[in-house]
């Protein structure tokens, strides 16, 4: 009974020792500019537009392997669903999509407001 005690607590301290070695090399990344794309569909008959210039960026703080180079985030507005189908304004949460094994180290992002509209001009036909 005592050697079954002692290979489990041997075998969970090197589980939480291994476990503390691979976490002490993440490394949190304040990411001030990620601007904010949109994913439409193909056939998409409006135009989104932020309503001022820093509206299309957000700040994000993710946690991650160390690298000499900040992560590649993408963060955007899925317009796929169709739950924005009309001229006008909106606010819709953003989507953020983060590199293996990265995490984001804040709640997430708020949602953006846009708006809606249809283009300037029609494209000639081929």
């Amino acid at each position: 009974m005592f050697d079954r005690i002692l290979s489990l607590a041997v075998a969970l301290g090197l589980a939480l020792l291994i476990w503390l070695y691979a976490r002490s090399f993440d490394k949190v990344y304040e990411l001030p500019e990620v601007p904010v794309h949109f994913l439409c569909p193909a056939d998409f008959p409006l135009r989104p537009k932020f309503p001022h210039k820093g509206a299309g960026r957000i700040s994000l703080r993710v946690r991650g392997p160390s690298r000499i180079e900040p992560p590649k985030v993408y963060a955007f507005v899925d317009l796929i669903q169709g739950h924005c189908s009309a001229p006008g304004s909106y606010h819709q949460p953003v989507q953020i999509q983060l590199p293996k094994d990265f995490e984001l180290a804040q709640e997430p992002p708020r949602g953006v407001s846009f708006q809606l509209a249809p283009p300037d001009r029609a494209c000639p036909a081929p």
